[in-house]
C-alpha cells in the first residue's frame, strides 16, 4: 500500500514537471529574450518589445506560415488573432506587460499542440529579428 503511494506521488511529481515546459527562448542579438511556458494548451512567451511590433511581428509570423487569419483585433494594452491552419484553429493572445514588454499566449487546436505552438513562437522570434 505504502509503496503504491508512494509511485503515485512520483508520477504525479514528474507530470507536474514534464508539464511546465519552461525554457529559454532566445532570439539572437535582438535584445528579445524571454521565456516561455506551456500552461492548460496555451504556450505563453515574454518579449522584451512593446506591443506594436509584437503584434506586427506576429502577423508577419501568421503570413509566414501560410496561416488563414479570420479575425485580428488590438486596442492600446492587448490585441489578439484568431487563425486557421487548414485543419485546426489557432488563437494568439498579446498583452502588454509594460512600455517595452509583451507576453504572447498561442494556442492550436481546442486542447493545445505544444510543438505547433512552439513553431508559432520561433516563427514570432524570427519576425522580431528582422
Amino acid at each position: 500500500m505504502r509503496i503504491h503511494l508512494v509511485s503515485r506521488i512520483w508520477l504525479l511529481v514528474i507530470s507536474l514537471i514534464t508539464l511546465s515546459g519552461c525554457a529559454v527562448l532566445v532570439a539572437g542579438g535582438t535584445g528579445v529574450i524571454g521565456t516561455y511556458a506551456y500552461v492548460a494548451g496555451w504556450m505563453e512567451g515574454n518579449y522584451n518589445v512593446d506591443l506594436d511590433r509584437a503584434y506586427s511581428a506576429t502577423l508577419t509570423a501568421c503570413r509566414h506560415l501560410k496561416l488563414k487569419i479570420e479575425k485580428k483585433t488590438k486596442n492600446l494594452s492587448s490585441g489578439s488573432i484568431t487563425a486557421n491552419d487548414g485543419n485546426r484553429t489557432l488563437w494568439i493572445k498579446l498583452k502588454a506587460q509594460n512600455s517595452t514588454a509583451t507576453k504572447i499566449s498561442v494556442r492550436v487546436g481546442l486542447i493545445g499542440n505544444k510543438p505547433a505552438s512552439q513553431r508559432v513562437h520561433a516563427a514570432i522570434a524570427r519576425a522580431l529579428k528582422r
